[in-house]
């Protein structure tokens, strides 16, 4: 995967500056062997995209699945202190008021952990893996008590 700031014809590294008073930029191309390093004006201008490219060349299988466990842990616990919090009548959850918008706060966030499990389809993850993982949190919201009763 060519990195973002390289230009896919040459390989040349789009210098934001075009080289002004640079000492790496020679013929019309910028050759600072770490750029991404030692290059603040490099660094200023495609900050974003080095994160997300380094994010993804560094993140294995195990480091992306850790993810999602932590994203759908969070999702449970606090989807799971909303409803509580709500039957207790607490004030700050007043917008939910009855057991069926207990239920869409608890539908909404499965759709949220379902919409994780399609996106990670893509980052050559067995489904078997995200879908154990995901009827796994499914079943846990699905189990979270909506009635006071």
């Amino acid at each position: 995967m060519i990195e973002p700031w390289r230009d896919e014809k040459t390989g040349n590294i789009y210098c934001p500056v075009n080289g002004w008073d640079c000492p790496h930029y020679k013929n019309g191309a910028c050759i600072c062997p770490n750029v991404h390093k030692e290059c603040d004006d490099f660094v200023f201008f495609w900050e974003d995209e080095i994160e997300e490219y380094e994010g993804r060349v560094t993140m294995t299988k195990v480091d992306i699945i850790n993810k999602i466990k932590e994203f759908y842990e969070v999702e449970y616990q606090g989807t799971k202190r909303v409803v509580e919090a709500s039957l207790s009548g607490d004030k700050q959850y007043s917008w939910i008021r009855s057991d069926a918008d207990r239920r869409k706060a608890i539908s909404q966030t499965i759709d949220r952990l379902l919409g994780v499990a399609f996106f990670v389809q893509n980052c050559d993850i067995p489904y078997t893996t995200i879908e154990k993982l995901y009827n796994e949190y499914k079943g846990k919201l699905e189990s979270i008590r909506v009635s006071a009763s």
